[in-house]
């Protein structure tokens, strides 16, 4: 919860924004002498970076931020997704399963997590969350082929086929 004056400082910031108050004023706030809280100038640059669509630069502006990404699901949600666009998939996968021990997560979310696995050739995390998925949807033909098809890559051929059997 934000203070007071925390509140009117980020009133104020964003009213700075609003007036065209540019990146290069607030770099120049942030070493300044006036007394305001640095973390809503940085958080404030950050929004103004992303809003711009400077990702990696918003990024590193919000990680400056002590832990900023894990207050809430949707700053998680933000960091996955700024993660995804900057095609920086390992970062993604720690926020994810960041998330996911936090907060858990909707199928959703699972079946991204385990693309990720896959694409990032984690095959045993993938098997992993795709036999969890397969839990809730046991009749879920695109999930059953993507695990017979990791189980196959990883040399559990049996494994695979008895899947297949079984679902048929």
């Amino acid at each position: 919860m934000l203070s007071d004056d925390q509140s009117v400082a980020i009133d104020g910031l964003r009213a700075l924004i609003d007036a065209g108050f540019l990146e290069k004023d607030f770099r120049t706030l942030l070493y300044s002498d006036l007394q305001i809280d640095r973390q809503i100038v940085i958080f404030t640059l950050a929004n103004l970076l992303l809003k711009n669509g400077r990702l990696s630069e918003a990024f590193e502006c919000y990680s400056e931020v002590p832990d900023y990404f894990s207050l809430n699901e949707q700053n998680y949600r933000q960091a996955i997704n700024i993660a995804l666009k900057l095609n920086n998939l390992k970062l993604a996968i720690i926020y994810l399963e960041d998330l996911k021990n936090r907060f858990g997560l909707p199928l959703a979310d699972t079946k991204i997590q385990a693309m990720l696995y896959i694409k990032e050739k984690k095959y045993p995390e993938a098997i992993n969350v795709l036999k969890d998925i397969l839990q809730q949807e046991p009749q879920n033909q695109d999930i059953i082929r993507k695990l017979a098809a990791l189980y196959s890559a990883t040399g559990q051929s049996g494994a695979a086929a008895e899947l297949i059997a079984r679902t048929m």
